[in-house]
């Protein structure tokens, strides 16, 4: 593994950028479409604070998904060093905020 540092990909080719971009485009411009990518989002992040609880000694007390995309991970107790980890999870994560196509405003990540 360290024998890749530094070493140069090859470009994508521009056909399968083009598939890829497509795509995308078709997610996020797609109503139905993103709401289902938002929610698998949400529940993939829930899920990492939740293993990550459960790795620190934490019991999780609830896992909620909302309507609206967003969502929470509830671990009992609500202090000390494994909610830290578990909290630290979300900052680690939080430069990927998924935005809403029609108001580009964050949507919570719990």
């Amino acid at each position: 593994m360290l024998s890749t540092i530094g070493r140069i990909d090859t470009p994508l080719p521009a056909a399968e950028a083009v598939v890829i971009g497509l795509l995308a485009f078709i997610v996020v411009n797609g109503g139905i479409l993103w709401r289902v990518a938002t929610h698998a989002e949400t529940v993939l992040h829930e899920s990492a604070h939740a293993l990550t609880g459960i790795a620190a000694g934490r019991r999780i007390s609830s896992v909620d998904i909302d309507r609206n995309g967003g969502g929470s991970t509830v671990m009992v107790p609500a202090s000390g060093f494994g909610f830290g980890v578990a909290a630290f999870v979300r900052c680690c994560t939080s430069s990927c905020v998924t935005r809403r196509p029609e108001s580009r405003s964050p949507l919570p990540t719990g």
